[in-house]
């Protein structure tokens, strides 16, 4: 099922509704430089190529052999993949890295992060083509631009615990940046949680260890999980206050992460445990600290009847009509929803509510690819649409959304698993 899903979000034409290769084409950021243009803004493109290459890979594979030169191969994938490994790309990367060096606040954190997940996918496609006889498709990396864009997000995490006044606690002589539930909780742009990510996956890729393990022992500490890699039940979630506790306003991010933004809070947070921590520390944080919490504070329904199931599309209808243009940012949330149900799911392989809240939450995000762009904006106010630069219907939903449903589906394809990381 999720391979027609994946296919129409990457390579659905521009005359039935449009998809992420036909954002790519667009010109909406040559200021950038050629190599991220398109999808309307800078992030957005960032992870538009990111969906091109991981998602049209996976196609790739699922395709069988065809001489016919309308499959996968010759799609706007391909493109992608040449537009990264072209003659000049390395000439194109010095323009990109310029301008961020010359702007430091240009898209710091949310755009560089994604700028990091591609560098480590176009790493992980080198390594993939490497043994593949006559495979041409290698693709130029600036790794010392990489290694800045690393080094740029520590230090924004860094100055973001200072700002908030955060207590740097010495965590087993880990030095990244100290973390905290309210921090990790921060919405939109500026999730830290998000940006950890990344982080701890392009330090498994390149084989740092150091960084990896100063990860591993914030994010243990934070969500007081202990070094045996299982939640424990004498610890708790770390706070900038002077108690330590499991209170609801602490775990609001598993009760209210879906009241706005694009990013479901406890969505990320789940999938970051995951990914940094393993299985069994998820499994444990949820059965020792979330799970008791949500039926304090929430009630025991509070699981299946809010957390398990999708935003229905009916609740977005406003927002694909313009009369709520302001909200766009939630058409994505279930998507994020995903990402957590996912992660819960590979934690708890033998209890299907997740799996199948999972697939659940994968539909209800493509029920919304599936409008017709002339149904979009259709209550937006003429004044208001005319300062749009583009269509309604690309700027609330097509320029980025796809691509979040699309990291939803390869997270369950393997693409996106937890890194190797050298111990």
């Amino acid at each position: 099922m999720t391979h027609p899903m994946l296919k129409s979000l990457l390579l659905r034409p521009l005359t039935e509704g449009g998809s992420v290769s036909t954002e790519v084409a667009q010109e909406d950021n040559a200021r950038h430089g050629p190599i991220f243009q398109g999808c309307y803004d800078w992030h957005s493109a960032c992870h538009g190529r990111w969906a091109l290459l991981d998602g049209g890979a996976e196609l790739m594979a699922m395709e069988e052999p065809s001489d016919d030169e309308s499959g996968v191969e010759h799609s706007g994938f391909s493109a992608v993949a040449i537009n990264l490994q072209t003659m000049d790309a390395a000439s194109e990367w010095k323009q990109v890295r310029r301008y961020l060096a010359e702007n430091p606040d240009f898209e710091m954190p949310y755009g560089r992060a994604w700028l990091l997940l591609l560098f480590v996918r176009m790493k992980q496609w080198n390594k993939m083509n490497s043994n593949v006889p006559g495979q041409k498709s290698h693709l130029y990396i600036p790794e010392e631009f990489a290694l800045e864009v690393v080094n740029g997000l520590v230090q924004y995490l860094r100055g973001l615990s200072k700002d908030l006044g955060i207590e740097e606690v010495v965590v087993e002589e880990s030095s990244f940046p100290a973390l905290t539930l309210e921090v990790l909780s921060i919405p939109e742009y500026k999730n830290p949680a998000w940006i950890v990510i990344q982080l701890f996956e392009y330090a498994g890729l390149v084989g740092d260890a150091a960084l990896a393990e100063g990860i591993r022992r914030r994010v243990a500490y934070c969500f007081g999980i202990s070094s045996k890699n299982r939640a424990n039940k004498h610890a708790t979630p770390q706070h900038s206050g002077s108690t330590r506790g499991t209170s609801p306003n602490l775990l609001s991010a598993w009760v209210n992460g879906d009241a706005c933004g694009f990013f479901s809070i406890w969505g990320v947070q789940a999938l970051l445990i995951l990914k940094v921590l393993g299985e069994v520390a998820l499994r444990g944080y949820w059965a020792d600290v979330v799970e008791p919490a949500l039926s304090t504070s929430r009630g025991t329904s509070f699981v299946q009847d809010t957390l398990l199931h999708p935003i229905p599309i009916e609740t977005f209808a406003p927002i694909v009509s313009g009369k709520y243009s302001r909200d766009v940012h939630r058409l994505s949330i279930n998507a994020t929803k995903a990402w957590g149900l996912w992660a819960l799911w590979k934690a708890m392989p033998d209890n299907p509510q997740f799996k199948n809240a999972y697939h659940r939450h994968l539909l209800a995000q493509f029920a919304l690819h599936e409008i017709p762009p002339e149904n979009w904006g259709v209550e937006l106010d003429q004044r208001l649409k005319s300062r749009l630069p583009c269509s309604y219907h690309r700027y609330a939903y097509l320029h980025w959304v796809p691509q979040f449903l699309c990291y939803a589906i390869l997270l369950e394809e393997g693409r996106l698993g937890a890194a190797s990381v050298v111990q």
